[in-house]
């Protein structure tokens, strides 16, 4: 069993900040502060932000707003906020930045024709969504996928390709396609008898993670945590106990999938205990930050790699980590 470098509490690691939506300098909104929990003030007052995700060059951060249904684009420095023109539905609350802070990838329903189907709406018909690439500079948005069952976004680093989990024309399952960010057209690099999700790029480029969900006539062996070559080949299983999403470590050593963080060399795991869907690796690799409820109470927590330091940071909900 391996054991994660030991680590000293989250406030004594000040390099990275932390934006949620909760409660600070009293007021409701969205928060920004340190990695300790220090210095916390309100950058967006309102109720019921969702899909906060800062840019990786920390100036910037997109939020769902209630208020409109509609995508804003504030500065974190607070000196102001933008719409864009974006439309989100359903579960595809998700944004993602490029590597360089210039471009968001995200799915949506917004041309699909069936959307405003009365079955659609009571949730007795998928809705379609499509992948799409928007310059946050001209707010010009480009199509990347045909509609489908396309979400869970992930950019390769050096920023030129996209991978996602998307469905052949009239299949039900999902497989993993890789798309150029700015032309041609996507192609599926893994198939096999699953249902395959929530793609991740590796930090150093030279992986993709999955997970492979059951299907009907699937083996149990081809279930689980796999990584694999960007261009498909040399798929492996990492572990068969997983959770609902996959991140990597900045290191990229780890995977945490759901509680557990697993060696992807060796499949070694240990379990963190109360991590929710969208816990993160810090940008140091020492600790997890997640959400969770507390006693009837949503809050932000912290937790080192190794499971122990539990502590709390914030009271609030969705959040997202930048430096």
């Amino acid at each position: 069993m391996w054991m994660a470098a030991a680590a000293g509490p989250v406030c004594a690691q000040q390099g990275y900040g932390i934006a949620y939506a909760g409660s600070c300098e009293g007021s409701q909104g969205i928060c920004v502060m340190r990695a300790g929990g220090s210095d916390a003030r309100l950058l967006v007052r309102g109720f019921g932000f969702m899909g906060l995700q800062a840019s990786p060059d920390g100036q910037k951060i997109v939020y769902l707003d209630p208020a409109s249904r509609g995508v804003r684009l504030a500065n974190l420095d607070g000196s102001g906020t933008e719409a864009l023109p974006v439309k989100l539905t359903g579960m595809d609350i998700q944004m993602v930045w490029s590597p360089d802070s210039t471009r968001l990838a995200f799915a949506s329903a917004f041309e699909d024709p069936h959307a405003n189907d009365p079955e659609v709406q009571r949730g007795h018909a998928l809705y379609s969504t499509a992948i799409y690439v928007m310059n946050v500079e001209t707010k010009k948005a480009t199509r990347r996928s045909a509609l489908g069952q396309n979400r869970w976004i992930s950019w390769a680093p050096e920023g030129r390709r996209i991978v996602f989990s998307g469905t052949q024309p009239g299949a039900q399952k999902g497989d993993i396609f890789v798309v150029d960010a700015e032309g041609g057209n996507p192609h599926s690099i893994y198939s096999g008898t699953t249902n395959n999700v929530q793609p991740a790029w590796s930090p150093a480029g030279d992986q993709i993670a999955f997970l492979a969900a059951p299907m009907g006539g699937g083996r149990p062996e081809d279930v689980g945590l796999f990584v694999m070559r960007p261009d498909g080949t040399g798929a492996r299983l990492v572990s068969a106990n997983v959770g609902p999403t996959v991140g990597w470590s900045p290191d990229g050593r780890f995977i945490l999938t759901g509680s557990k963080v697993i060696e992807v060399a060796t499949g070694a795991a240990v379990d963190l205990g109360k991590v929710v869907a969208d816990g993160t690796f810090a940008p140091d690799g020492r600790s997890v930050i997640y959400w969770a409820f507390d006693q009837g109470k949503s809050t932000i927590s912290a937790v080192d790699v190794d499971g122990t330091n539990r502590r709390k940071v914030a009271d609030g909900s969705f959040f997202t980590v930048y430096r």
